[in-house]
């Protein structure tokens, strides 16, 4: 679809062309960008995120978190906020006639010391993060927020396209049910644990097959592929942002088996992970 590629385009400009680091979160009211590569946008690209992220506990509690700003853009479109883990970012909500489908994220940038000091102690106290290690990571996003007016023209646009494409799937949204909607968010919250169909089932008391069919139609992939791909979307933020080893990295995303992380990494990018980690031209950690 070539509305995707522009938003590919777009995104990509607002990062080279303006040093801006943009991700978006739909839910599972969204078709777009949960049903396209624009979902390799769902991760924050900074060390600092990624680091966080390292540990499982915190990143279930960061998708958790998620469900605040939901909250706050019902009745504000646009905000300025920090996030649990003391980073800042203004926030855009996105809409289908007046429905909230999600958000987009400009974010990256250090917050006031009086409000990251404390929030940085408090995940090093939750997850047992080294604060030394955690508040050096942290320095290294930027302090230069930018004008907000400025960033407002800039994303505007983006979130237009985003909620044009869609309007083009809005037959297909309006029929999402609950079910669907409650499945995906579970998924984006626990993907790296061991999740199956039946664990599925257990979870929404619905038989296996109405759990395959209902995601399958609505999704247009298998859980278990929507999974790999959350975890391979992962283990490339760990590979450019850490110095963890292969099999570490295989286990913080959910694989018990590094040879079969890898195989399931090529299979989806083309290229083995110390291939792709080698490709970075400049590493961050």
């Amino acid at each position: 679809m070539q509305l995707i590629d522009e938003i590919d385009r777009y995104i990509n400009r607002l990062k080279n062309d303006y040093g801006l680091s943009v991700t978006l979160h739909p839910t599972g009211r969204e078709y777009l960008i949960s049903n396209s590569s624009l979902i390799k946008y769902n991760f924050h690209n900074s060390a600092y995120c990624t680091f966080i992220k390292s540990n499982r506990d915190a990143m279930r509690t960061c998708v958790k978190k998620q469900s605040a700003i939901e909250k706050k853009l019902m009745t504000e479109e646009v905000f300025t906020g920090v996030c649990y883990a003391g980073v800042k970012e203004r926030v855009y909500g996105f809409y289908l006639r007046d429905k909230y489908l999600g958000f987009i994220s400009v974010s990256g940038y250090k917050a006031d010391k009086e409000i990251y000091v404390p929030r940085i102690k408090k995940i090093c106290n939750d997850y047992l993060f080294t604060y030394d290690d955690t508040l050096e990571i942290y320095e290294r996003l930027s302090d230069n927020f930018p004008d907000t007016e400025m960033l407002d023209s800039l994303i505007f646009p983006l979130r237009r396209m985003i909620e044009y494409g869609n309007m083009i799937f809005e037959n297909i949204i309006s029929e999402k049910n609950s079910l669907y909607v409650e499945i995906i968010r579970y998924l984006n919250e626990h993907f790296c644990d061991d999740i199956s169909l039946r664990t599925l089932s257990d979870t929404f008391a619905a038989s296996v097959s109405q759990i395959s069919h209902t995601f399958k139609k609505h999704n247009g992939r298998s859980v278990r592929d929507y999974i790999n791909m959350l975890r391979i979307e992962l283990a490339k933020e760990l590979l450019r942002h850490t110095d963890k080893n292969i099999t570490d990295i295989a286990m913080i995303t959910g694989y018990s088996d590094s040879c079969y992380f890898c195989n399931v990494f090529k299979k989806i990018t083309g290229v083995t992970p110390g291939d792709y980690r080698k490709a970075i031209p400049t590493k961050h950690f």
